[in-house]
């Protein structure tokens, strides 16, 4: 990851319930990237993690992507591990 970006986290809560509210994230997403001319700044990616008792999905965005979409419940943390990402949108290049 590009440590000099900023990031923010956002918890979707457990991962059934969550596919839903992941793929339309994505989308949105992805329309920002491409207005955007294909932002090198703008990434996102998500890590299922394991709760108390069941899966959630966390995902992790850039400060460009936050910024222009203003998620609702998004909140600034360190930039996460490369390991067990997946690639949400953006720019791929870690």
């Amino acid at each position: 990851m590009k440590d000099k970006l900023e990031w923010y986290a956002i918890n979707l809560g457990d991962a059934i319930l969550a596919t839903t509210a992941l793929y339309e994230l994505q989308d949105q997403l992805d329309k920002v990237y491409q207005d955007s001319d294909r932002c090198e700044a703008m990434q996102a990616y998500y890590r299922y993690e394991s709760g108390n008792t069941h899966c959630k999905v966390n995902v992790y965005l850039t400060a460009h992507f936050q910024q222009a979409l203003c998620v609702k419940g998004a909140l600034p943390c360190m930039a996460p591990l490369y390991s067990d990402l997946t690639f949400l949108a953006g720019n791929k290049t870690p």
